[in-house]
């Protein structure tokens, strides 16, 4: 009886407590590349976060919205937040069926955000794939928006997170240097 009231206590807990996918990177060699992600939620890009972070939690906001908070392997802080859902109030998951998804990372801009703005621009240039900019409060942030509309290969959704968080660390990292000056 002990061991059934434990054994209940500990799924309990399971349950309650978010999971964080890995404490590592996955080998890109383990993902099927060419495989047709149907549609975007936090289970069908598992297997391509697996191969971008350290680590990522699903997490749920104050109005019922699934997105995920990540940490690139890199140490970059990023969230994915999920769009064109037909079913965005979903309980499970995969049966959200999204079309698009929103990458973003955002830091503080210290105390120089007209540095920060003054560079945007530059960087903007040689990155055309991604928007960068200020926002209210003086931070700065990255963002690149996935389109799935008809489905989209594994491997694609692997460039496409991986050239986010390439960018967007190089995008810390000039910003850094200006304000630093």
């Amino acid at each position: 009886m002990l061991q059934k009231i434990l054994y209940g206590v500990i799924t309990a807990a399971m349950l309650c407590t978010p999971a964080v996918a890995s404490a590592q990177a996955s080998s890109a060699d383990n993902l099927k590349q060419k495989k047709i992600v149907k549609a975007l939620d936090a289970k069908s890009i598992e297997p391509v976060l697996k191969t971008v972070t350290g680590n990522h939690l699903l997490l749920v906001d104050a109005n019922g919205n699934h997105y995920i908070s990540a940490t690139a392997t890199n140490g970059l802080k990023f969230e994915i937040f999920f769009h064109g859902c037909d079913n965005a109030a979903a309980v499970e998951i995969e049966d959200m069926k999204c079309r698009g998804m929103n990458l973003i990372s955002i830091w503080e801009a210290g105390n120089a955000p007209e540095k920060v703005a003054a560079s945007i621009p530059s960087f903007l240039r040689e990155n055309p794939i991604v928007n960068a900019g200020s926002l209210q409060d003086g931070s700065f942030y990255v963002t690149r928006y996935v389109i799935a509309d008809y489905g989209t290969a594994q491997g694609n959704l692997l460039s496409e997170m991986a050239n986010f968080v390439r960018i967007a660390s190089n995008f810390a990292n000039t910003m850094n240097k200006v304000t630093a000056n």
